[in-house]
């Protein structure tokens, strides 16, 4: 049943769409001044502020209680490291100069791993025709993305790669990104939902450890560390490219307007994004 209304719902759903196609395009035209690992931990971190903020304002002096709980932060640890790993991948991916189109492409893999990692963690049968839809959604966009891009860049002729654009290594970080995401988004939706055994018995049914803002919290905290871990880690600097203009050896980069619009989108995209895998799915996130 919903666990909100259905304007609830829309409105969750457009929210989302608004802040992931900001994220994506934003993401799109960020360049290579900046760190990225910086952009990913700082919009954690305001994310985990902003959790706070909202925990205590909705919950009073009950909000430490909740929150300050071993259980529920080991609980999220091991999706927290999936996420903080998906983040990392990702961001490799980006700085080894892989072109956009190519991430966008392998991106939205992101569709059918969804459907096939819910499957067997909850259970959910598709039929063919479902799987026919999908099947159409996910190619039809890579087409529409792909004939879009050839038009804006390229006069609709036919794209002409170098090495740096089209690189193995960065395809693979991708992909793997695309996936451990994927387990992380499951994982996620599965401790919303109230479906993780122990969260079950803590809460004892009155649903008091289940809300959102609580969840986001041990969350975002969790990543952050790990995070803030990658970002310090003097190996990130060895995979630095001088071609692509990396900018792996400095903490921040050279941050213009455009990067904290890109940490604004990244802190709504994680909100709403947490919102639909609660009150949808992951495969209706992914779609």
């Amino acid at each position: 049943a919903p666990r909100v209304g259905s304007t609830q719902r829309f409105f969750i759903l457009l929210v989302f769409m608004l802040f992931e196609g900001a994220m994506g395009r934003l993401r799109e035209y960020s360049g290579t001044e900046v760190n990225l690992l910086s952009v990913l931990f700082l919009s954690r971190a305001i994310s985990l502020v902003v959790g706070l903020l909202v925990s205590f304002i909705f919950e009073g002096q009950l909000a430490a209680i909740k929150i300050c709980s071993c259980a529920a932060l080991w609980r999220w640890s091991l999706v927290a490291v999936c996420f903080a790993i998906k983040d990392m991948l990702i961001a490799r991916a980006l700085e080894t100069g892989m072109d956009h189109l190519l991430i966008t492409l392998v991106d939205n893999l992101y569709v059918p791993v969804a459907a096939i990692i819910s499957f067997f963690v909850f259970n959910r049968l598709y039929g063919k025709l479902e799987w026919l839809a999908l099947s159409m959604i996910v190619l039809s966009a890579m087409a529409f993305f792909t004939v879009r891009e050839r038009c804006q860049r390229n006069y609709c002729a036919l794209f002409h790669f170098n090495r740096t654009h089209i690189n193995f290594v960065g395809m693979i970080e991708m992909l793997g990104g695309v996936v451990v995401g994927v387990i992380a988004s499951v994982l996620s939706e599965r401790i919303f939902k109230n479906l993780s055994r122990g969260l079950a018995e803590r809460s004892s049914g009155d649903n008091e450890y289940n809300k959102y803002y609580i969840h986001r919290v041990h969350l975002d905290f969790s990543t952050s560390l790990i995070l803030l871990f990658f970002w310090a880690a003097p190996m990130q600097t060895a995979f630095a490219r001088e071609e692509s203009g990396s900018h792996k050896h400095e903490w921040f980069g050279e941050w213009e307007p455009r990067h904290y619009f890109l940490l604004i989108a990244y802190v709504g995209q994680m909100w709403g994004a947490g919102l639909v895998c609660k009150h949808f799915s992951t495969v209706t996130k992914a779609l």
